[in-house]
């Protein structure tokens, strides 16, 4: 079991934005020993340079027309993780998983796999609370991992918040931006990470710490009070949001 000072010790944190938010670019930010690792079918990760303390490790290219068994694909993302978190590819202070989203598809398209009858057809009634259940025992052997800082990228999407509000986005009602993740799986994962919005303003990649009436979903998990003097933006860099989040050197070590 864990106690709470175990806990305190470590920080868990999705970055949610669209396409070129610097999602990716971010993580030379966070601290050292570095893994970064994408999750299979996604594009980008490898703009980040390998560097001592530093390790980019990447999945072959998914070719749409390559015939591909999903099941076998989780089970070597399962491998992957095994052999991280028992410390064989080497000790890590932060593990940042880049495009969780395609992580998550890679477990839905296993599950239609799984759920054919005899009739080779799918059942979503089947593969949806499949994929939702074996993609959370994924993200929680992350979660309840003794690495200090866990990361997540993950794509935001926009969904409409109102279905008889007037269909558009400068009516703040119609729709919000939420992370790209499917409904069971969405709520789990947001009501226990800290979760935060990228984009880039004026040239300038910030991260915004609390929801508003477009962006929905995101937030820090700390007391009210001290939630309510954080500051709405920040630069995206991870060494500014953890002087905010540990304002003594001594908090995290």
């Amino acid at each position: 079991s864990k106690t709470a000072e175990d806990t305190k010790s470590r920080t868990r944190l999705m970055i949610v934005g669209p396409p070129n938010a610097a999602k990716t670019t971010c993580a030379l930010t966070f601290d050292h020993p570095l893994l970064v690792e994408s999750m299979p079918g996604e594009k980008g990760t490898d703009i980040l340079p390998p560097a001592e303390n530093r390790v980019i490790r990447l999945w072959e290219p998914i070719k749409p027309d390559d015939p591909i068994d999903w099941r076998v694909v989780v089970k070597e993302m399962e491998q992957e993780q095994l052999d991280v978190l028992s410390g064989k590819c080497g000790k890590f202070t932060t593990v940042f998983l880049d495009g969780i989203h395609k992580g998550f598809e890679v477990f839905l398209n296993a599950a239609k796999e799984q759920s054919k009858g005899q009739s080779g057809e799918e059942n979503g009634l089947i593969y949806w609370n499949m994929a939702a259940t074996n993609f959370s025992k994924y993200f929680n052997r992350w979660w309840y991992s003794s690495i200090p800082f866990f990361v997540a990228t993950v794509w935001s999407e926009i969904e409409k918040t109102d279905p008889l509000a007037q269909d558009s986005l400068k009516n703040p009602a119609s729709r919000s931006v939420w992370p790209a993740f499917a409904g069971k799986t969405q709520r789990n994962i947001l009501g226990e990470v800290n979760t935060i919005y990228a984009d880039v303003d004026a040239g300038k990649a910030t991260w915004q710490l609390k929801p508003d009436e477009r962006i929905k979903g995101i937030g820090i998990k700390l007391p009210l009070e001290e939630a309510q003097k954080l500051p709405y933006k920040i630069a995206a860099d991870w060494q500014v949001l953890k002087k905010l989040l540990f304002p003594s050197p001594e908090a995290v070590k």
